[in-house]
C-alpha cells in the first residue's frame, strides 16, 4: 500500500511587495478542508507609506482624519440573518437562506463562536472577536482529486460573481470595497508517494478585498472569496470593524460627529526607526498605514497608525528562537505617544484554565 499524503500551502503575497507567505498543514489522504478564513495579521506584508504620498492622496505631512470604528455585539436573529446572507454568496441552489437561518439559530455558541451545518456540506460560522461571518462548501474544499484547473482568469470571473451576490444579498455594503483590485493568493495542494518528489497543484484561488477609508486600509476588515480550481466557489467570508461615516456620491467618506481632522506628525521612516529602536531584538514586519481597531476594543475613534508585526527573538543554545508576535501601532497624531499593542502582554498568565 502506498503512503500517500496530501497537504496544502497558503502562499500569500501583497500586490505592493510581492513577498511570499506560507502556511502549511498536512493530513493523510483526505487533504485539508480548512485553512484560515480571515487574514493572518502576522503575515500581511506591505511596503511603508512614504511621507509624500500616503494612500488616498493624503500626505502624512499634511492632514489625516480620525473615524469611529466599531465591532457590533450581535445576537440571535441578527447573527442568523447575516450568516444566511453570507452563505448566499456561495451561490448554492440546494440550501435556502431560510434553512441556514434555522440551522444557525439551533446551534450552540462555544467560546465566542457559533458553528452550524446546513444541508449535506454547507458549514457556516460566526466568531465574535473580529465579527467574522463565513460559509464553506466542504464538498468543494475537500475535493483534492479533480484534475481540472480553470486557471486564474476564470477563477476571477467566479470571484466577481460571488462578490456581486454578497452585495446584492445584503451580506456586505460595497462602500470602501474595490473588487477590481483584490489581494491575490493561492492554496497549493501537494501529492506524493513515499520516496518520490511531491507534485504541487493549485487547490484554491483566494481573493481578498480589504475595506478602505478614502484609500487607507482598515486592518483585518473586508471580504474574502476562495474559488476551487474546478471553478466552484469554495468559501466566502466578511470580517472586521464597521465604519461610522457619511458617504458622498463619489465614494469618499467623512466621519460622524466624533471624528476629526488633524495634522499628522509621524511619517513612515520615523515610525520604522522607532519600532526598531524599541524592539532591537525582534523580527519586525511592516504592515503599513492602517486604521486599526484591536480585537479587545468594541468601539473607538481611530486615527491612522503605522502598524507592525513584532516577534521577539532569543538566542538559546546557539539557535535563534522566535516567540509569538504582537501587533504594534504608532499613532500619526502623537509621535511620542505609547504604541497600541495587541494582544496585550500578560507575563503572569497561567494559560487556558479549561480542563
Amino acid at each position: 500500500m502506498t503512503n500517500r499524503k496530501h497537504f496544502k500551502t497558503l502562499r500569500r503575497s501583497s500586490s505592493s511587495s510581492g513577498t511570499p507567505v506560507y502556511l502549511v498543514c498536512a493530513t493523510v489522504l483526505a487533504g485539508c478542508a480548512g485553512g484560515p478564513d480571515v487574514p493572518e495579521p502576522a503575515e500581511e506584508v506591505n511596503q511603508p507609506v512614504s511621507a509624500a504620498a500616503a494612500p488616498g492622496g493624503q500626505s502624512t505631512t499634511q492632514s489625516l482624519t480620525a473615524f469611529e470604528l466599531a465591532r457590533p455585539s450581535r445576537v440571535g436573529a441578527e447573527v442568523a440573518n447575516l450568516t444566511a446572507r453570507v452563505a448566499g454568496g456561495l451561490g448554492s441552489k440546494t440550501v435556502s437562506e431560510a434553512a441556514v437561518r434555522s440551522a444557525f439559530l439551533a446551534a450552540t455558541a462555544d467560546d465566542g463562536s457559533v458553528n452550524a451545518s446546513a444541508g449535506a456540506s454547507l458549514k457556516v460560522t460566526h466568531t465574535d472577536s473580529n465579527d467574522v461571518f463565513a460559509a464553506i462548501d466542504e464538498a468543494v474544499t475537500r475535493d483534492t482529486y479533480s484534475l481540472t484547473d480553470v486557471g486564474f482568469s476564470a477563477a476571477a470571473t467566479v470571484f466577481a460573481a460571488a462578490f456581486k451576490r454578497l452585495v446584492a444579498g445584503g451580506a456586505v455594503a460595497d462602500t470602501g470595497l474595490d473588487p477590481n483590485a483584490p489581494e491575490l493568493s493561492r492554496i497549493f495542494q501537494g501529492e506524493g508517494v513515499f520516496g518520490q518528489k511531491p507534485v504541487e497543484r493549485v487547490k484554491e484561488y483566494v481573493f481578498t478585498v480589504p475595506r478602505k477609508i478614502n484609500g487607507i486600509e482598515v486592518y483585518a476588515t473586508g471580504v474574502k472569496v476562495s474559488v476551487h480550481r474546478s471553478g466552484l466557489t469554495a468559501r466566502v467570508a466578511r470580517f472586521g470593524a464597521t465604519v461610522n461615516s457619511t458617504v458622498a456620491a463619489d465614494g469618499s467618506e467623512t466621519p460622524n460627529a466624533k471624528g476629526f481632522t488633524f495634522p499628522a506628525v509621524l511619517d513612515a521612516s520615523s515610525a520604522l526607526a522607532r519600532v526598531k529602536a524599541e524592539y532591537p531584538n525582534a523580527l519586525v514586519k511592516t504592515i503599513g498605514l492602517r486604521y486599526w481597531l484591536p480585537e479587545d476594543v468594541a468601539s473607538a475613534v481611530v486615527v491612522p497608525q503605522y502598524l507592525y508585526f513584532v516577534a521577539p527573538q532569543y538566542l538559546i543554545d546557539g539557535q535563534t528562537v522566535t516567540s509569538r508576535g504582537t501587533l504594534v501601532g504608532y499613532s500619526t497624531r502623537d509621535a511620542a505617544g505609547a504604541p497600541t499593542i495587541w494582544p496585550k502582554p500578560a507575563p503572569n498568565s497561567q494559560g487556558d484554565a479549561r480542563p
